[in-house]
């Protein structure tokens, strides 16, 4: 009988042997690839950017605390992921200024002034190629003609592929509260976009911008 029973225990104890060396295999091999399904190809990330893309998630709450810290560099809260093209702020677009009507531009005219100082964005495979998720945030700042209140700000996303120029825009607009009281009111928006690739290309060669538009009446 304990012949039987160590005989038993030492065929478990190969099994248990067997499947621990099998363990240290694979986790020697890399295994968590298996749960980053789109780490190859033209989809293809890097580590840094996995564990950016995790830590600065692209929501309103994100961006609108990023918004309040009152830092205007204007830098990428997050790279995203799967070769997510560059996504900035356009140049010379990066402030709106809305001067009071008959008064005119002068620093006494001014009403409001909007900034954008963060932006971000993830990007996730589609159909035909990225659904890519961005978002900015910035603030209003009142002028001496300014009113507390709703304040409408017009902005204008352009898509951008190296050897095409422009291949799309979108018309944004952005509504700031200013509280009562307040000269400052801070704005986070976040929307999504389809961007279809063509076989062979990369993402990377597509450029996203964000800016007002200062072709808005009364704007400067």
């Amino acid at each position: 009988m304990n012949q039987s029973f160590w005989g038993v225990m030492a065929r478990h104890g190969l099994r248990m042997t067997a499947l621990l060396s099998l363990c240290g295999a694979l986790a020697a091999c890399g295994v968590s690839q298996l749960t980053s399904p789109f780490q190859s190809g033209i989809f293809g990330s890097s580590d840094e950017d996995e564990k950016k893309t995790a830590e600065s998630p692209v929501t309103p709450s994100s961006l609108a605390a990023a918004a309040q810290t009152g830092d205007t560099t204007g830098s990428t809260l997050t790279t995203g992921s799967i070769g997510c093209p560059h996504f900035d702020v356009s140049t010379n677009d990066r402030t709106i200024t809305f001067h009071a009507p008959g008064l005119g531009n002068d620093s006494l005219s001014v009403m409001h002034r909007g900034e954008i100082t963060k932006t971000a964005r993830e990007c996730g495979p589609s159909s035909d190629g990225l659904s890519i998720k961005y978002g900015f945030s910035g603030r209003v700042l009142l002028g001496p003609r300014g009113k507390a209140g709703s304040i409408t700000l017009p902005a204008k996303l352009t898509v951008v592929e190296g050897t095409k120029g422009t291949l799309k825009t979108e018309n944004i607009r952005v509504v700031v509260n200013v509280p009562a009281g307040s000269t400052a009111g801070n704005f986070s928006e976040v929307r999504e976009i389809d961007l279809p690739i063509e076989q062979g290309a990369s993402p990377k060669s597509y450029r996203l911008y964000i800016g007002f538009d200062r072709s808005a009446s009364g704007a400067s």
